[in-house]
Formats: C-alpha cells, sequence, structure tokens
C-alpha cells in the first residue's frame, strides 16, 4: 500500500509534522509542475502522427477549393493561425502554406498522370492561376506540369513496347 506514495502519514505524528509534510508536498509539485520536463520521444512522435493525420484529413476534404486558406485549416483544427504555424514548425519543420501547396502538388503529379489536361488540374487542385501552378510544379519537379505528363505517359508506352526509358520518377499517390 505504500507503492506510488508520496509521504506516509502515522496517526502518532503530530499535527506540525503533518502540516508541514503537507506544505512540502504541495510545493515540491508546484515547482515540477513549473519545471521544463525533459519531452519524450514517443510522445513526440505521437504528437506528429496526430498532427500529420488531422493535417491530412482536413486538407483531403478541402484541398480543391481555391479559396481554403492556412486561416481556414488552422480554424478547422480548432486553433489560431499562429498556434498551428508554431506547431507545424516544431512538429513537421513546415509551414502551413507550404503544406498545403506540397498536398496540391502530389495530388496534381496524380492527376497528370491520369491524363488531366493542366487547366484541369489546376482547377481541381485549388489553384488559382495556372501559371502559379506551373511555377509552382516546375520549382517541385525541374520540369513543367505538360512535360511531365508526356514524359510519364512515353514512359510507360515505352515501358509496354519493352524498351526502357529513364524518366521522371513517378507520383506519390494519394
Amino acid at each position: 500500500y505504500h507503492y506510488l506514495a508520496d509521504a506516509i502519514l502515522r496517526r502518532e505524528d503530530s499535527a506540525a509534522l503533518v502540516h508541514a509534510r503537507i506544505y512540502s508536498l504541495l510545493r515540491n509539485r508546484e515547482l515540477m509542475a513549473r519545471a521544463p520536463s525533459p519531452a519524450r520521444p514517443e510522445a513526440e512522435d505521437s504528437r506528429k502522427v496526430w498532427l500529420h493525420n488531422r493535417l491530412e484529413l482536413v486538407v483531403s476534404k478541402r484541398y480543391s477549393h481555391s479559396d481554403f486558406s492556412a486561416g481556414e485549416l488552422a480554424a478547422c483544427l480548432a486553433m489560431s493561425l499562429r498556434t498551428l504555424q508554431r506547431q507545424m514548425m516544431e512538429c513537421l519543420n513546415t509551414t502551413p502554406n507550404a503544406f498545403l501547396r506540397d498536398y496540391r502538388l502530389r495530388k496534381a503529379r496524380y492527376l497528370l498522370l491520369t491524363g488531366w489536361k493542366v487547366a484541369d488540374v489546376t482547377r481541381q487542385c485549388g489553384f488559382r492561376s495556372q501559371t502559379y501552378f506551373c511555377r509552382c510544379f516546375r520549382k517541385m519537379s525541374g520540369v513543367s506540369p505538360g512535360q511531365y505528363r508526356a514524359m510519364q505517359i512515353g514512359t510507360r508506352a515505352a515501358g509496354k513496347a519493352g524498351r526502357v526509358e529513364i524518366g521522371v520518377e513517378d507520383a506519390d499517390v494519394i
């Protein structure tokens, strides 16, 4: 019965001693609460996983709306934009806007592989401007969306014909 007890008080202890022990216990607990605790790796990892899963869930439902922004993402997660920015930087080393843009670009890669036109992909993935979409896509993959689509379709056709061509890696399927 002594297991996990902070102190053992006995009936024969004086009132002053009991009072001193209780005061000491409460003071120590208060000091421990103020002190920074070392972060446990598994707790940190679970927080990262939780945040990433919540982000993926919310963004997957709303990424195609061009007016969906980091502020709306924060509202969907029931936190302020600044809190979301801080947590994403701590856990995922990215910003809300970068996360949203990267998610849209991953979806765009997949849609381009399935044969969609660049203009349709731009609208479907929530980009307001085809110019901006092409600039972001080129920065991510090193080629324009049209070139990427042509290279992937050409690589697949060559693979079916028995020839091997070197091209850009296949997109991550979401």
